[in-house]
């Protein structure tokens, strides 16, 4: 885990020191079908990012290593409850 330096004034640096006896953040690669990328292109570009993003944090969520038409169609869903 990371942790940034404050100063006197109560203002952040950019600058980021490790925390002892942290665990470090582990990153995991999101693998998308072709049939699935193909619906995530049908999207807008401005808000296809957000929308990786969320997906792919609700495959994260549900154990999931690839995100295929099926899942994506019950994300897709999932955002309408919202």
């Amino acid at each position: 885990a990371l942790r940034s330096h404050r100063r006197g004034q109560g203002f952040e640096s950019p600058i980021l020191h490790f925390v002892a006896g942290a665990q470090a953040p582990t990153w995991q690669v999101m693998n998308w079908t072709d049939a699935a990328q193909a619906k995530l292109k049908e999207i807008p570009f401005f808000v296809r990012p957000a929308v990786r993003k969320r997906i792919e944090s609700l495959a994260t969520e549900a154990n999931l290593l690839t995100i295929d038409e099926t899942f994506y169609e019950q994300a897709k869903a999932r955002f309408g409850q919202k």
